[in-house]
C-alpha cells in the first residue's frame, strides 16, 4: 500500500514538471536537494583524473546554494560568481562566455528569485548547456506551481530542486529532479546519505510516506489549477501595486519589472 502511494506521488510530481517519474527523488526539501546535487556532482566528478573543478553560479542565489559552493571553495573548487542586473537576473552573454572559458563541472542558477520574484531566462540557459554538454542545475523552489514547467522540452536542465510547502504541501519534504542521460543510464553523483539504497541509490533512508503523499497531492492540484493560480497571483499583484500607486504615488519604487 505504501509503495503504491509513493509511486503515485512520484507520478504526480513528474506530471507537474514534465519529466519521467523515475527522475523524481524525494528529499526533505530544496535545501537538501541543492546540497545533494551540488556536493554529489562535485565529489563524483571531482575525483576523476584531471577533473575540472570549476563551477558557475550567480551572486543572487539562495543561501542553500551559495553556502554549499562556499564549502566547496574550501575544498579546492573554483567558483565563478556572476553579477546580476538590478532585477537579480544573470546576463545570458556572460553565462555563455563563462561556459566557453571555464567549461564548469556544474552551473547552478535559480529559476525565480526568492526575494523579488524576477525570473531568469531558463529556456535560453537550457539551450546553452545542452549545446555545450555541461551540467546545469536550477533551484525552482519559487516557481513550481506558478509557471508552466516542461522539463522534457528543456534538455539542458539536468537537475532541479523544489520544496513541498511552496506549493501547498507539507513542510519537511521536497524533491530533487535528476534527469537520465538516456532511457537506461542515470546521471551519476555521490549520495549525500548512504544506507539502504532507497530512491534509486540517490538518497538512502526510510521514506516519510505521509509527507511524500502530501507533496504528491499538492503537485496534482498545482498542475490542475496552474492557469487559475497564475491569474490569481497576477490579479493580487496588480491589486497591491494599485494600492501603493494610489496611496504613495512617487514615494514607492518596485524592485522588479513586468518581465518577471
Amino acid at each position: 500500500m505504501q509503495k503504491k502511494a509513493v509511486s503515485k506521488a512520484r507520478e504526480q510530481v513528474a506530471e507537474l514538471l514534465g519529466c519521467d517519474a523515475d527522475e523524481v527523488v524525494f528529499t526533505s526539501g530544496a535545501t537538501e536537494s541543492n546540497n545533494m546535487i551540488i556536493k554529489g556532482i562535485a565529489d563524483y566528478y571531482g575525483r576523476q583524473n584531471n577533473a575540472n573543478k570549476n563551477m558557475l553560479t550567480s551572486k543572487a542565489e539562495h543561501p542553500s546554494v551559495i553556502e554549499t559552493l562556499n564549502f566547496l571553495e574550501e575544498h579546492d573548487f573554483q567558483i565563478n560568481y556572476l553579477d546580476v542586473d538590478q532585477f537579480a537576473r544573470v546576463d545570458i552573454q556572460k553565462v555563455k562566455e563563462a561556459v566557453v572559458h571555464d567549461s564548469p563541472m556544474l552551473t547552478s542558477i535559480m529559476w525565480g528569485n526568492n526575494e523579488i520574484g524576477s525570473l531568469n531566462p531558463i529556456e535560453d540557459l537550457s539551450l546553452v548547456f545542452e549545446e555545450n554538454g555541461l551540467f546545469f542545475h536550477t533551484d525552482a523552489t519559487q516557481v513550481v506551481g506558478k509557471v508552466p514547467i516542461a522539463l522534457n522540452k528543456l534538455e539542458g536542465v539536468r537537475f532541479l530542486s523544489l520544496s513541498g510547502h511552496k506549493i501547498g504541501g507539507p513542510k519537511g519534504v521536497g524533491a530533487a529532479i535528476i534527469r537520465k542521460q538516456s532511457k537506461e543510464i542515470y546521471t551519476r553523483l555521490t549520495p549525500l546519505l548512504h544506507g539502504g539504497g532507497q530512491e534509486n541509490n540517490y538518497r538512502s533512508g526510510t521514506l516519510a510516506v505521509h509527507n511524500i503523499v502530501g507533496l504528491g497531492k499538492a503537485a496534482e492540484l498545482a498542475h490542475k489549477n496552474l492557469n487559475k493560480n497564475v491569474k490569481r497571483l497576477n490579479d493580487l499583484e496588480k491589486y497591491l501595486i494599485d494600492i501603493f500607486k494610489t496611496n504613495l504615488r512617487d514615494k514607492v519604487k518596485f524592485n522588479s519589472d513586468e518581465k518577471k
